[in-house]
């Protein structure tokens, strides 16, 4: 009987209501970067709907200037375009995870680079779980972009 009472309280301790602030920059860790050929702003549209169709929201947009310096900029060339999508939220049998994306998308010759950046974090009690990896899911965002930019560009 002991045992269970500890068990149940132990349990709901574990269970309650957590608030979890995630942030919507997400840092370099592990970047996801493809070149696009074509039109920028046609890049930038695609994206947008490449994101929407495989259910991410744009909440918001910036500069990436804002969040990162780009020492790669060549002749003054700079820009580009921030998105931050909305976080899902995904929940399993005793913990919920929260997921979002930022979606970088630079002027270069001839197109753009686009560059995705995964975050997932899963709180259980009082830790945190941080991840920067989702291969499957970011690739197959970026191989739909390639294949829609591809698509606008050929006559």
């Amino acid at each position: 009987m002991m045992k269970k009472t500890i068990l149940s309280i132990l349990f709901l301790c574990m269970a309650g209501c957590t608030t979890v602030n995630i942030p919507n920059y997400i840092g370099p860790q592990h970047p996801y970067v493809r070149k696009v050929y074509g039109d920028y702003d046609a890049i930038v549209a695609v994206v947008r709907r490449v994101l929407a169709d495989e259910g991410w929201a744009v909440q918001s947009e910036t500069s990436p200037s804002t969040y990162e310096r780009d020492d790669s900029a060549q002749g003054g060339a700079t820009g580009g375009i921030l998105l931050f999508t909305s976080v899902k939220q995904h929940s399993r049998f005793l913990y919920s995870s929260y997921t979002h994306l930022n979606a970088f998308i630079r002027p270069v010759a001839g197109g753009a680079q686009v560059e995705m950046r995964y975050a997932c974090l899963t709180p259980l009690g009082v830790k945190q779980f941080k991840g920067t990896r989702n291969d499957q899911l970011v690739d197959r965002i970026l191989d739909a972009i390639e294949h829609r930019s591809e698509n606008i560009s050929a006559p």
